[in-house]
């Protein structure tokens, strides 16, 4: 199951998952569904129209065009590339969308200067500079949800939960024309879970708690009253996708997305990968070196790492 290996190290399990936030592609379905916008795909790229878009590639060419093809003031789609962790929460659905990692598990040693890597970077940076909003290279999160929820972008990479703003009457414009799809090769999945620290004062207690919170009925109304669950089952039950019909495709970004690599040094991992993979987009270095220089650091902070070698 892939939101319990997302809390597992080798073949034990340390936590109780309660909140999985996969990412996806988000887009409006009145832009994506037009004739219009399709005879203009094809007569700008050469290609064949065809969505959801085959890989990455695809993607890109669709959301360049969508960027072309809306008024001036509607762009292809909404980023979140400030540094550190909105650019590396975003391109890493690039990365693993190529086929890409930040470890080989295996063998662990790092591969962010691997050719999927590269060609995540050069994908993403090309979006930057030729469909993304005004200042993206700064934005964070919330910028990009305003800018979704303002209507003037087509395509978003975003969490599931997201959609919960974009589908607010109140609060969005294109309420009523946003869809959420796995993205081709998959992305980044995370999640919440609870645990019970070793210092408990009283653990059995606690675990009375995990008990009851985290039964079916519970889990059901968590998951109707807006949360995000982490159960297979709830992604295919009537009664939650009547209410949240988006959460179908979550339940497939779930199948197929993955979570980064586990090791102690996590929060370093994420801040080398923004920091150079930034430089790279701003031009500051080129995409080859951030890469090269980036892996060394990455090899570096695995040396020793107890969650490493408990996975080895």
């Amino acid at each position: 199951d892939p939101v319990v290996d997302m809390f597992s190290i080798g073949d034990k399990t340390y936590f109780v998952p309660m909140w999985s936030y996969p990412m996806g592609l988000l887009y409006r379905t009145d832009i994506v569904n037009d004739q219009n916008f399709h005879d203009f795909y094809e007569k700008k790229t050469g290609n064949k129209w065809s969505f959801p878009p085959k890989d990455l590639y695809e993607y890109a060419e669709i959301a360049k065009a969508a960027n072309d093809f809306t008024p001036e003031d509607v762009y292809g789609v909404a980023m979140q590339a400030a540094k550190i962790d909105p650019l590396v929460m975003e391109l890493t659905n690039y990365v693993f969308a190529m086929g890409g990692e930040y470890y080989d598990q295996d063998k662990w040693v790092a591969t962010f200067n691997s050719r999927e890597c590269i060609e995540a970077l050069k994908v993403y940076k090309d979006l930057l500079e030729n469909a993304a909003q005004p200042g993206a290279t700064g934005a964070i999160f919330d910028d990009a949800i305003i800018v979704a929820q303002q209507g003037k972008a087509v395509f978003m990479l975003t969490y599931n939960f997201t959609m919960v703003y974009l589908m607010d009457e109140k609060h969005s414009t294109v309420y009523d024309r946003v869809g959420f799809m796995p993205l081709p090769g998959g992305g980044l999945q995370g999640g919440w879970a609870w645990a019970i620290p070793a210092s408990s004062p009283n653990p059995d207690a606690a675990w009375e708690f995990l008990k009851w919170v985290e039964r079916p009925e519970n889990q059901k109304r968590r998951a109707i009253s807006g949360g995000m669950p982490s159960a297979k089952w709830l992604y295919e039950d009537a009664d939650f996708l009547e209410k949240y019909p988006y959460q179908k495709g979550a339940g497939e970004m779930i199948a197929i997305d993955k979570a980064f690599p586990i090791i102690s040094q996590s929060t370093h991992m994420i801040e080398i990968i923004g920091e150079y993979s930034s430089s790279a987009i701003i031009g500051e270095i080129t995409i080859e070196e951030a890469v090269k220089e980036a892996n060394k650091k990455l090899d570096e902070i695995i040396k020793g790492d107890p969650l490493v070698e408990m996975q080895q």
